[in-house]
C-alpha cells in the first residue's frame, strides 16, 4: 500500500518542484489620448460657446530587457519580480484647437477660433509592476492620475490613461513550464469618460491603449 501511495504522490511532488522558468521582457506600448469638451458661459448680455480638442500620446519601450522567472503558484502563475525596469515614457501633446461663438444682445455673431501648438517629447525612465489577473491574463497596476490642460480655456482635468487601462493576455502554461522559447503577451482597448470634477464642461476623453510584451527563455 505504501509503495501504491508512493506512485501516486511522485508526480505532485514533482510539479510542486517544477523549477522557475527565466524569462527575459522587453515591452513596447503607446496611450493615446484625445480630450474634447463644450463650455457655456454668460457675461452681461452675452453667451459664449467655446469648443475645443486636445491630444496627448505616450510611447513606452524597453530601453533594456527586464528578467524575472515563473512559477506555478496553487492554480496560477507567480511572477517574481512582478517588476519591468529601465521603460523609457515618452510624452508629446499633439496639438489642440477651440473654436468659439459669441452671442450678445443687439449685436452681430461674432466668431473666434485658435490653435494650441504641439509640444516635443518629455522622456523619462519609470518602472512599471504588473500583476496575474486570471488565467493567461496579465495587466500593469495603474500609475498615480496626472493633469491635462486643456486647449483653449483655463481649465485641467486628471486622466489615468495608462498601459492598466489595458489587460493582456499570454500564454500562461508556455511560461511556467518554458514550452516555448519565445512568447508574446499583448493588450490592447479604447475608451470614453467624462469629466465627473467638472461638471461645467460638457465632454470627455478618449483613450486607446495597446501594448506588447516580448517575451525571451532564458537558460
Amino acid at each position: 500500500m505504501s509503495f501504491l501511495l508512493a506512485l501516486v504522490a511522485a508526480p505532485i511532488a514533482a510539479e510542486a518542484a517544477e523549477a522557475p522558468t527565466r524569462w527575459s521582457a522587453s515591452l513596447n506600448g503607446r496611450v493615446t489620448e484625445t480630450y474634447s469638451y463644450n463650455q457655456t458661459t454668460r457675461e452681461d448680455d452675452c453667451t459664449i460657446t467655446r469648443l475645443g480638442t486636445t491630444g496627448r500620446e505616450l510611447v513606452v519601450r524597453s530601453a533594456r530587457p527586464s528578467v524575472f522567472s515563473v512559477s506555478r503558484s496553487g492554480a496560477r502563475a507567480a511572477y517574481r519580480p512582478a517588476l519591468l525596469s529601465r521603460l523609457r515614457v515618452a510624452t508629446r501633446w499633439t496639438g489642440g484647437r477651440w473654436d468659439e461663438i459669441r452671442r450678445c444682445r443687439a449685436n452681430p455673431i461674432e466668431r473666434r477660433s485658435g490653435t494650441c501648438a504641439a509640444k516635443p517629447a518629455a522622456t523619462r525612465v519609470i518602472r512599471a509592476r504588473f500583476r496575474w489577473a486570471g488565467q493567461n491574463r496579465i495587466s500593469f497596476l495603474p500609475m498615480r492620475r496626472t493633469e491635462v490642460a486643456l486647449c483653449g480655456i483655463e481649465a485641467k482635468v486628471s486622466t489615468d490613461g495608462w498601459l492598466s487601462l489595458a489587460p493582456g493576455r499570454v500564454d500562461e502554461e508556455a511560461l511556467i513550464r518554458g514550452l516555448k522559447a519565445r512568447t508574446v503577451a499583448s493588450g490592447e482597448t479604447s475608451r470614453d469618460e467624462n469629466f465627473p470634477e467638472r461638471p461645467d464642461l460638457v465632454g470627455g476623453q478618449n483613450v486607446r491603449v495597446s501594448w506588447t510584451m516580448g517575451l525571451r527563455r532564458l537558460r
